[in-house]
């Protein structure tokens, strides 16, 4: 959620995070040119790609899933956990 909150702030700051990261293995050169005026342009591009965000923060999910699955909480707890951070992404995708 970090990464999604913070990407512009991580990106201007040279600093990478997990959606920068995936959109620098779409074009390689992408991190190593962030202060060619057209960089923004190209990862706003990726970042629009349909699907490609929900690619990109599923396996995330799913692994924090897996992880509340071993520890000794209900189900019920670790689902609406799991559900929270969908949501979230979903606000943070749609811009609300």
């Amino acid at each position: 959620m970090d990464d999604a909150r913070d990407l512009w702030e991580d990106f201007d700051a040279g600093h990478c995070n997990a959606f920068l990261l995936a959109a620098s293995k779409m074009e390689s050169n992408l991190l190593s040119s962030r202060f060619d005026p057209t960089t923004e342009i190209r990862l706003n591009k990726i970042l629009l790609r349909p699907g490609w965000v929900e690619q990109t923060v599923t396996p995330a999910i799913a692994r924090v899933y897996e992880t509340f699955k071993r520890a000794p909480v209900v189900r019920a707890a670790c689902e609406e956990a799991a559900g929270l951070l969908a949501v979230s992404m979903d606000r943070w995708l749609l811009g609300s």
